[in-house]
């Protein structure tokens, strides 16, 4: 695994961790609702209602001074998280959803983080796929070029395409396929100085997967 392209998205399902609160929110009109933070950008912050999920983006400037401290308070306490040291799943997607992704990008250099495979997503160009970890985040899986991806008793496989199995019809398909990853293992990820974290995406383009 560790020759392949690896890409972590922050995974925003009903599963995700809970990486802020549910809190009071007000406008400056006074209207207040339950929700809680998904998204903190300068002007604007994305906000997930407790009943029924939905999400709304309102304008900072609409929010009344107690919210927009708290945007701040929440924005100050990763950016605390991260200089502990300690950095997890939890603090990256919250380094995600506040913007301060380039602080964790150089907390975790040269660093590894254990997660688990919770879930397997082949997709349908069988191309990519994605590992779910610890329920909170998205590893991408780029198949090496002329195979494809599979999902086999929930661990993953690739093999070579069509093409280049017809080509050798004397070899089992089995025979071909290559494991990759399987749910329900702990594996290791080294970050390096090539890691990108954008909002919905931490990304680990240069990343090696170590296995257990």
């Amino acid at each position: 695994m560790s020759w392949l392209s690896w890409l972590l998205l922050a995974a925003f399902a009903a599963g995700q961790a809970d990486s802020f609160p549910y809190e009071t929110w007000t406008s400056k009109e006074g209207k207040k609702i339950v929700a809680r933070l998904t998204k903190l950008e300068q002007k604007e912050a994305t906000l997930q209602m407790k009943k029924g999920g939905k999400r709304y983006t309102l304008k900072r400037d609409k929010l009344s001074d107690e919210s927009n401290a708290m945007l701040v308070q929440h924005r100050q306490s990763v950016i605390e998280e991260i200089k502990g040291g300690e950095v997890g799943t939890t603090t990256i997607f919250k380094a995600v959803v506040v913007g301060v992704s380039p602080k964790a990008v150089a907390a975790l250099e040269n660093k590894t983080l254990a997660f688990f495979v919770t879930d397997i997503r082949v997709d349908t160009n069988r191309t990519s796929a994605y590992l779910v970890l610890d329920d909170a985040l998205f590893l991408k899986v780029q198949a090496p070029p002329n195979y494809e991806l599979f999902e086999k008793e929930r661990a993953l496989y690739s093999r070579p395409g069509r093409k280049d199995r017809r080509s050798d019809p004397s070899r089992r398909v089995n025979a071909l396929a290559r494991f990759m990853a399987r749910e329900g293992a702990q594996y290791k990820v080294l970050f390096t100085s090539k890691t990108l974290l954008e909002f919905g995406t931490v990304g680990i383009s240069e990343g090696v997967i170590i296995h257990r």
